[in-house]
């Protein structure tokens, strides 16, 4: 049964949470109903346009790793995006959504999950999904290296060189010179060249060049 209450001499705010205050709509009741809860969770005397908008996942972790563990991999989230619908204000400014914490442990595995996306602060705001599905790789890395030849930049004679990093401890072996690309870039201020890698595999973190320089 539905009752039809009158809110013209009540003093209530633009914006009224109508579950905190169940006092407002109990006069209008029978002796013996009480409120149990109001729909609308939200009442504006000057409904604001609502718009919709699709916006990233952002998949909040907290990493519990050690001995060289690290993520191998970008972490995937199924799906990478929702659809929030709110008031305008509110909504243009999100720019993403987050989950609840996921927490990640030091196992050379693939975590997968699910996570549920944080409940809107505001009871206007809508998510087309409560939570997403999720992927994260973690793997021990350890130090490799790998021998490549490249060409003098002046002389044109094969050099040997080395290029040092660390990578997952499953990939060892896995690496050939092929899979990396170097320069030898002017230094402006001394007479000699500075090797930089400019592509290398996704797996592949803190790289440097041995030698970091060849002389002119």
């Amino acid at each position: 049964r539905g009752y039809q209450i009158d809110l013209t001499d009540q003093h209530i705010p633009d914006v009224f949470p109508t579950n905190a205050h169940p006092d407002y709509f109990s006069p209008a009741l029978p002796d013996h109903a009480e409120v149990l809860s109001v729909y609308p969770h939200v009442f504006e005397k000057f409904p604001e346009l609502r718009i919709s908008k699709k916006v990233p996942i952002q998949l909040r972790t907290i990493l519990r790793l050690r001995d060289n563990f690290m993520i191998s991999d970008s972490l995937h989230c199924y799906p990478d995006s929702i659809t929030i619908t709110g008031p305008k204000s509110i909504i243009e400014r999100t720019i993403a959504w987050s989950t609840e914490p996921v927490y990640i442990n030091s196992r050379d595995t693939t975590y997968i999950g699910t996570a549920v996306l944080f409940a809107p602060v505001d009871d206007r705001v809508t998510l087309s999904h409560i939570a997403v599905r999720y992927s994260v790789r973690v793997a021990q890395f350890q130090r490799m290296s790998t021998d490549l030849s490249i060409a003098h930049p002046l002389t044109g004679e094969p050099m040997h060189v080395q290029v040092v990093y660390t990578a997952p401890m499953h990939k060892k072996n896995s690496f050939t010179a092929s899979d990396f690309t170097l320069v030898a870039e002017p230094d402006s201020l001394k007479p000699r060249y500075k090797l930089k890698c400019v592509a290398y595999p996704d797996d592949i973190y803190t790289i440097r060049v041995v030698p970091s320089f060849i002389h002119k």
